[in-house]
């Protein structure tokens, strides 16, 4: 038997079992997606249209396999897609309370776009859980004073350069094992490419309080700006209590989002993440999906792979009619296993037991 069960990539097996989402009301996204008085203004005038397409439409982004909350999500966006004024970042905080999440898009000297007022508003508002910040690339390029802000995002720009470089999944024992971490980054494999502007940042933010490292960069891949070493790239915050924060140094121009599937999903997985959203209970489906090849056969035997969408502990089961246990995989939060060596054209029961419940679906393998 081959399992992938051990992390978050996909598996060679085709067989899918997905669990649609499960939501009460839709998420609801604010962009906020100006930059500060004289301050460098990234592409966002093209990006904030790439950004609500993704949430609007997922399959658009050719997001593969996402966790879609069944009321969907509303995208809006505020400010001017230049350099802006305090006038601005007021206009976010009176849509604050109708949004769950705000997007920091690229907005490079974030903090002078606050009065301290509204800057104390923004912090009692992440201050209640329910809510999350999830910031890209130049939210953490800012020459302002606003030391909270600057604690709060863990990290601060110094210096960058551009090319080609080799994007790691985190492999810190206490993030691998995190729930959170397996849903932001679900989907994604342990190793990418991605070609972007790159960030170095003033201290390393991994030992920082309550934050974890999502993935890295190996510095080794192209040519840094400022040599880190231990060179995180994206990470996140989830205190019990209160909001959640993810931040990236990634996505300097609109077309890295066009282009770079890491990122677009890492962010929309961050998106869910962040406004709280629970994945639902598993439910295997035993019919094959339309226009997918959700069954394969690998020369005369075949293999199945079962995708858990939920938080918690959960046991997945692959028995013959007869009631002959063929294989067993134990797991916690979102996981794919994948069981080989299966008879073609034979059915099997799939027993999947999370939160002393179990569900018993039939698969027939060709």
């Amino acid at each position: 038997m081959k399992s992938a069960g051990k992390g978050f990539w996909f598996g060679s097996g085709m067989a899918l079992a997905l669990a649609a989402g499960v939501s009460a009301a839709p998420i609801r996204v604010v962009i906020f997606n100006t930059c500060g008085p004289s301050s460098f203004v990234h592409p966002i005038a093209q990006q904030t249209p790439l950004l609500k397409t993704m949430f609007k439409d997922p399959a658009a982004a050719n997001l593969q396999f996402p966790l879609i909350p069944s009321e969907g999500f509303t995208v809006d966006s505020v400010g001017v897609a230049t350099n802006g004024t305090t006038a601005d970042g007021h206009n976010l905080i009176l849509a604050l309370p109708t949004h769950d999440v705000v997007i920091c898009a690229n907005n490079t000297d974030f903090s002078k776009l606050f009065t301290t007022t509204d800057q104390l508003a923004f912090q009692a508002w992440i201050a209640k859980k329910g809510h999350g910040v999830v910031a890209f690339h130049g939210a953490s390029d800012d020459n302002g004073i606003w030391l909270w802000k600057m604690s709060f995002f863990g990290a601060k720009f110094n210096g960058h350069s551009s090319g080609k470089a080799s994007v790691l999944a985190d492999s810190t024992p206490k993030n691998v094992s995190d729930p959170d971490f397996q849903m932001i980054n679900a989907g994604l494999t342990k190793l990418t490419t991605v070609d972007d502007e790159w960030y170095s940042f003033q201290a390393n933010p991994r030992d920082l309080p309550g934050l974890h490292v999502l993935s890295t960069l190996d510095e080794g891949t192209y040519t840094v700006g400022n040599k880190m070493g231990d060179h995180p790239i994206s990470w996140f915050r989830a205190p019990p209590d209160s909001g959640r924060f993810y931040y990236t140094g990634a996505g300097h121009d609109w077309k890295y989002f066009k282009d770079t599937y890491w990122l677009r999903r890492q962010v929309y997985n961050a998106v869910l993440w962040a406004s709280g959203y629970v994945p639902p209970v598993i439910a295997v489906e035993a019919k094959p999906v339309a226009g997918q090849s959700d069954f394969s056969s690998q020369g005369t035997r075949s293999s199945l792979t079962i995708r858990i969408n939920r938080d918690g502990k959960h046991t997945v089961q692959v028995r013959g009619l007869d009631g002959r246990g063929v294989a067993m995989e134990k797991g916690v939060g979102m996981r794919e296993y994948t069981f080989g060596n299966l008879e073609p054209n034979s059915v099997y029961a799939v027993l999947v037991t999370a939160n002393g419940k179990t569900s018993r679906s039939l698969v027939k393998l060709r």
